[in-house]
């Protein structure tokens, strides 16, 4: 076996006497996939195989083994069907069937999705997962990227999910090869819920909620909610839950999907649906509004509107300091304030002065003097303004630099309010990190913004402490290599 430029294995490769490699359909980052023919069927079938350099690597191989398992748990018609897996040589491969399409991310790649479409597919996204939960799973990297769309027999588009690679077991005795040890983040920083971010090992279905919502976004919006230049910018925004509204970046899109999509996206799981299904009802009550126009003029159906985590730039404070959300405005007819033309050079401006008590459709009679007389205080009281205007500028000038200094100490003081980010990568994995004493076991670390020197010291077992300071004034990431104890 030699490597080709069409990949590991050539046309023509046999594996198990029963699957010919006819081409390749592309390369990721723990497989490659290839088009192949069931021999005995005559049938084409899609064949993923472990790439060759984690052949050795047992975690790899338990993923893969884990990820047909899971794909051919639920014989969802919404989720690409594994039909084998086998062995050629020392490397895995799962046989599934062949899907013709292209992924949600290419669509998206062209512009939005409408939002009736949108609607429908992420309806079989969710109706999918629900199929993935009820087996105790979790799918842990829902994105546009792992959903296929390929024609259905009634004809229109529908979606497939595929690559249960990183899918977990939520049951209390799961193989322990379907965990993730403590620090160790999991799946695409845009795609992951925040507790994922945090490396929590207690996952559960709301965290593949939390995905759904980013993909509804990202159909409806071209772009990630969390999207920004590096991993950490992205790590930062969702462990704020920053994100504009996808109708402030897409006019279409109605403001009553906004609030699904911020309860979906909510920062804390138990602000989220708690369920897939419970996100399929409220989408279907959006659409039942939508349809009779409704949404227009309202803040969208009693269910979705309860604890919902909004992002900071859709959020107001109440009389009592709670934040509250804000509803879809009701449409309204408003008197608009006339604007005034501009007179033309040398034109002198034109001034209209009513009586009081002028009836519209009577002829309106010389001022009085009492309206002369009005006309001459606002003159006057023109002036104080001027005057007012003077002295505060004066006064500005006279104290510049105790006011640019109070100016800079509340500028230090609102962005102290922000925290910094620290990713610490530590080898070993797993070590444990003290921040000023103490345990902190934040992925990445959460530390308030200063400009004094903090603590961090890491341990592990068997290997020596090491004791380090840093000025937690950015977001950075620490890579932090031990040594063994002699």
């Amino acid at each position: 076996m030699t490597d080709t430029e069409e990949g590991t294995f050539s046309s023509g490769t046999v594996f198990e006497a029963k699957y010919r490699i006819e081409r390749l359909l592309g390369r990721g980052g723990m497989g490659e996939v290839y088009a192949a023919t069931h021999t005995l069927l005559d049938k084409l079938v899609a064949v993923k195989v472990l790439l060759p350099e984690y052949a050795k690597d047992a975690a790899m191989v338990s993923r893969m083994t884990r990820e047909a398992r899971a794909a051919s748990a639920t014989g969802h018609p919404n989720i690409a069907l594994v039909t084998d897996m086998g062995w050629t040589g020392d490397r895995p491969f799962i046989v599934m069937e062949m899907i013709d399409g292209e992924t949600l991310e290419s669509r998206i790649a062209r512009g939005p999705v409408p939002v009736d479409l949108a609607l429908t597919w992420m309806d079989q996204i969710l109706d999918a997962l629900e199929a993935v939960h009820a087996k105790d799973l979790i799918h842990r990297d829902l994105k546009p990227a792992n959903l296929m769309l390929t024609p259905s027999r009634e004809g229109p588009l529908m979606i497939k999910v595929l690559d249960f690679g990183i899918s977990k077991s939520t049951q209390a005795d799961a193989d322990t090869t379907g965990k993730t040890g403590t620090g160790q983040i999991v799946g695409t920083p845009r795609a992951m819920a925040p507790e994922q971010a945090r490396a929590l090992s207690d996952l559960d279905a709301r965290a593949d909620v939390h995905a759904a919502g980013s993909v509804l976004y990202t159909m409806l919006t071209g772009v990630s909610p969390f999207a920004g230049p590096t991993v950490m910018a992205v790590l930062a925004r969702l462990l704020e839950g920053r994100f504009a509204p996808a109708s402030s970046l897409n006019p279409a899109v109605p403001q009553i999907l906004d609030t699904v999509i911020a309860k979906a996206l909510a920062v804390e799981r138990d602000h989220r649906y708690a369920s897939a299904r419970a996100m399929r009802t409220a989408l279907a009550e959006v659409r039942t509004q939508l349809d009779s126009g409704m949404a227009l003029t309202s803040a969208g159906p009693p269910s979705i509107q309860s604890d919902v985590d909004l992002p900071r730039d859709r959020t107001l404070e109440t009389p009592t300091g709670s934040p509250m959300p804000l509803a879809t405005p009701t449409i309204t007819a408003v008197a608009e304030p006339m604007e005034t033309q501009p007179s033309m050079p040398g034109e002198p401006s034109l001034q209209l002065d009513v009586p009081e008590g002028w009836v519209p459709g009577q002829p309106a009679s010389s001022p009085p003097a009492a309206s002369r007389r009005v006309r001459s205080s606002i003159n006057w009281g023109w002036w104080a303004m001027v005057s007012v205007l003077v002295a505060v500028i004066v006064g500005v000038w006279l104290n510049w630099d105790a006011l640019t200094a109070a100016a800079g100490d509340v500028a230090e003081d609102a962005g102290a309010a922000e925290p910094v980010l620290i990713l610490v990568d530590t080898k070993p994995k797993g070590a444990i990190v003290f921040v000023d004493g103490v345990q902190n076991d934040d992925r990445p670390l959460q530390i308030p913004r200063s400009r004094t020197p903090v603590k961090l010291r890491i341990v592990a077992d068997g290997y020596e402490p090491r004791v380090m300071q840093i000025v937690p004034e950015r977001t950075r990431r620490l890579k932090i290599e031990l040594t063994r104890l002699r």
